[in-house]
């Protein structure tokens, strides 16, 4: 959906609320009838994410959150934090290929003693 002028206010304005929101997002119904838009609901953090952008939806989330729990708090840096996040998720990424590998290592194992089960079989009956 399009932000137009009007949406940018209306969320602008919104977003002053309680003290301000960081995160937010408002819920519009539009009547074809009077052609009016209207607001149903304001969201701080409940707010749907697209799946095609939600990695990097919650990356900005975030940064918003570390950058307020810094500037109360002091605690360490969105950049050093966003590292470590990488590396985290780079070694959830290398556990599951590294599964995967496992599984497929026992795959062909199964197959190869198969085959030479089979192969024992056809030698036998005379067929190798």
């Amino acid at each position: 959906m399009e932000v137009t002028p009007q949406y940018k206010l209306w969320i602008d304005e919104c977003s002053q609320l309680y003290g301000g929101l960081d995160i937010c997002a408002l819920d519009l119904l539009h009547s074809t009838e009077e052609n009016k838009d209207y607001i149903l609901e304001l969201n701080d953090t409940a707010i749907g994410l697209v799946h095609k952008y939600e990695h990097e939806d919650m990356m900005f989330m975030r940064d918003i959150v570390m950058m307020r729990l810094e500037e109360h708090y002091g605690q360490k840096k969105v950049e050093e934090t966003r590292d470590v996040d990488e590396l985290k998720q780079s070694v959830s990424l290398l556990k599951i290929e590294l599964e995967r590998e496992r599984n497929e290592k026992e795959k062909l194992k199964q197959e190869i003693a198969t085959l030479k089960e089979e192969g024992k079989k056809k030698k036998k009956l005379g067929i190798f």
